[in-house]
């Protein structure tokens, strides 16, 4: 999942992962640094694959950087 900063990305891939202690945490600022990978089965019992990434917008890194860890990451899968 992309988007800006505090948009509820991380929380979104915790409660549709279910993932018991996995909370994002409050506020806005960038929590996630890496690239997180969730596999999760739904109902329909396809298994779909989650991917957390940094946030745009934020102090912490510019958008270009988070680009490449993108990149980076797809090129080793």
């Amino acid at each position: 999942l992309m988007g800006p900063t505090g948009s509820g990305k991380t929380t979104f891939i915790d409660k549709i992962a279910e993932l018991e202690g996995a909370k994002a945490p409050h506020g806005v600022g960038s929590h996630t640094q890496d690239i997180r990978e969730h596999e999760v089965k739904l109902y329909d019992h396809c298994e779909y694959v989650f991917v957390d990434i940094p946030g745009f917008k934020d102090s912490v890194r510019p958008p270009i950087q988070v680009l490449h860890m993108v990149a980076d990451w797809l090129g080793r899968k």
